[in-house]
């Protein structure tokens, strides 16, 4: 369509009848690519996918994504921040519109000038558009008086116009009813990922450090995740150092942030350095290679609206120890069965639960196992179909009110 578009075509391919479908989304990720992908070997839709930003700009935004799957869709990314980039995407954004003629738009949040400009274009055009996002937070939570009731504003238009509203699980459900959105227009749409892509990962620049841990057979942990206040590692590190004299365990720490030499000063002051790697953001393949030969997966978020290192976890058949703040685990975990959960902060009981998982290999297989089979119905297709579904539904019953 133009050279600024990248990307291929999945198995629908542009001239078998299927309905264009554009995707007004954030910053490219592995696990966005896979449903991308997924909405590409339909056979429903031709997508068609605009990043409105080539990473998460905020301070502690983390991710640094440059390696992705190969994507079975056209896409185009603004890549920079300034006010000509912006004004440059405005106007490709426009243009797509009109060009495309989309059956329905899927616009990721509500934050950002790209994204209420899409929003605004369905709106004033009469166009099909479903928001997505996954939680939405109530009150004022800090927030001046302004931006409180701007935000409150904008939501109110949204729930009303869009033709449905797509969000992750459970919590983000009630999220959504509880920020005023009708419970008809809801859908469960978590962030999920291709576990095909995580079983083949074939890294080259794995540490050595991490290395010489799986030579020696010591029993990981790891922790996945930006390295900020509310993603608990504290909880994780004040809970292993109850259990230190361990020398047969190690922590893989993979992620970045703005709190990392924080984190190493703390490790340092318990005691518990030498138990420590800490990996930096790392790429797909090396994420999967880490996924793969960890033995627990500790998730011990103060606050988390999802958190898809969770069904990343279970999806390889891992055991997981998450928190009660964190909403996959929220959604996704039976106590005891199929992972286990603990109090946001509690040290005393994550150290419990490690010192038990650590100690029962067949407990661990025996949650792994069930994990696995309790994610195998969350998939980047089972989305789409999702979709599909309640686009066609929602669109039925607005014409059956239209003609009443």
């Amino acid at each position: 369509m133009n050279p600024s578009f990248k990307g291929g075509h999945g198995r629908s391919g542009r001239f078998r009848g299927a309905k264009w479908l554009l995707i007004v989304a954030l910053e490219p990720t592995p696990y966005n690519y896979d449903l991308f992908n997924a909405f590409g070997d339909s056979t429903d839709w031709n997508p068609l996918v605009f990043f409105s930003k080539k990473r998460n700009w905020a301070p502690d935004g983390g991710h640094d994504f440059r390696d992705f799957p190969q994507a079975r869709f056209p896409f185009m990314t603004i890549s920079g921040r300034s006010t000509s980039s912006v004004a440059f995407g405005i106007l490709w954004l426009i243009r797509l519109f009109q060009c495309l003629q989309p059956s329905c738009t899927i616009v990721a949040g509500t934050y950002g000038t790209l994204p209420l400009i899409a929003i605004c274009y369905c709106i004033l055009t009469g166009r099909n558009y479903a928001l997505w996002a996954d939680h939405f937070s109530t009150g004022r939570s800090g927030k001046a008086l302004t931006t409180y009731l701007a935000r409150e504003l904008v939501r109110k238009i949204v729930f009303r116009t869009s033709t449905i509203v797509m969000t992750c699980g459970k919590p983000g459900i009630l999220s959504a009813i509880s920020a005023g959105c009708p419970r008809h227009k809801v859908i469960d749409f978590p962030y999920v990922i291709d576990v095909k892509r995580l079983m083949v990962a074939d890294p080259n620049d794995i540490p050595d450090e991490v290395c010489i841990d799986t030579k020696n057979r010591k029993t990981i942990i790891l922790f996945s995740g930006r390295l900020i206040a509310r993603k608990g590692l504290t909880t994780l590190f004040d809970a292993f150092s109850v259990l230190k004299t361990r020398h047969d365990c190690a922590i893989w720490i993979e992620g970045d942030g703005p709190h990392r030499q924080e984190y190493e000063d703390h490790a340092a002051r318990i005691g518990i350095a030498k138990y420590c790697r800490f990996l930096g953001f790392c790429q797909m393949e090396l994420h999967a290679w880490l996924l793969a030969h960890a033995d627990v997966i500790v998730v011990p978020s103060m606050e988390d609206p999802w958190g898809i290192v969770v069904d990343e976890g279970m999806q390889m058949g891992k055991a997981i120890i998450a928190s009660n703040q964190t909403g996959s685990a929220i959604d996704r975990i039976i106590h005891g069965e199929n992972g286990l959960l603990f109090e946001s902060g509690d040290k005393e009981t994550l150290a419990l639960l490690l010192g038990e998982i650590i100690d029962n290999r067949e407990m661990r297989n025996r949650i792994g196992k069930a994990a696995s089979i309790a994610a195998q119905r969350f998939t980047p297709r089972r989305n789409v179909i999702e979709f599909s579904t309640a686009i066609t539904s929602r669109v039925a019953d607005d014409l059956v009110a239209w003609d009443a």
